[in-house]
């Protein structure tokens, strides 16, 4: 059975839904630390799927038309549209193992880091070409190729996962937080991460305490159980 593919004004409302919930996801993922946060860091990866499935639609649509036009604005789209890829592949790297990145350039921080570069240029893209929904957007055949959209993003995140584990990458052992094991049970070797308004801790020795299973312990009771 063949499925409809979208127009070129329903492929855009779609990019701009996914790119949407790919934001909202990734950003999310940063609050839910544990249980649920699975399920949106898999919502998140499905979103970038299928942005890459209704690439071609696009290229073949209204990124023709506007390169047609010649209008100077299209070099922004132009750097719109390679950002956009390169946040995808980042995201692929990443969640496979393939490439961790270069020292403190890891994968994941540089596709969170293009993600927020490409917002101003995706609100504007949004503002300088509306695309208003209408009623035939709810038709049988646009809802179709909205489910056909979603089903092959998912097969191709469900197959990338599938692949992960069968090669043995890295990325089949990573987090339902989508992050990878790094120097577990190796305290010295564990990154430092610290957030723009982290504060340094600065506790003297003497009165650092402890909470473990409900006692308060210190420094010194800490060494005498490890000997």
């Amino acid at each position: 059975m063949r499925f409809p593919t979208p127009n070129g004004r329903q492929t855009n409302l779609l990019l701009a839904v996914l790119v949407t919930t790919a934001v909202v996801t990734g950003v999310t993922s940063w609050a839910v630390g544990t249980g649920e946060v699975r399920i949106v860091t898999t919502v998140h990866a499905i979103s970038g799927f299928g942005i890459v499935v209704l690439t071609p639609i696009k290229l073949r649509t209204s990124v023709r038309a506007g390169l047609r036009r010649g209008r100077v604005t299209r070099w922004l789209s132009i750097v719109f549209g390679l950002l956009v890829i390169a946040v995808v592949a980042l995201g692929v790297l990443h969640s496979t193992g393939l490439w961790f990145g270069v020292g403190y350039w890891s994968a994941l921080w540089t596709h969170t880091l293009l993600g927020f570069v490409l917002l101003p240029l995706f609100f504007w893209h949004l503002l300088s070409r509306p695309v208003r929904p209408r009623a035939a957007d709810l038709d049988r055949r646009a809802l179709l190729s909205a489910g056909a959209t979603a089903a092959v993003a998912g097969a191709a995140y469900g197959g990338q996962e599938v692949l992960i584990r069968a090669v043995g990458l890295a990325g089949g052992t990573r987090r339902g937080t989508g992050s990878h094991e790094v120097a577990s049970f190796d305290p010295a070797a564990m990154p430092r991460v610290s957030w723009i308004d982290d504060q340094a801790p600065d506790t003297p020795v003497d009165e650092w305490r402890l909470h473990i299973a409900g006692e308060l312990v210190d420094l010194a009771d800490l060494r005498a159980a490890a000997r």
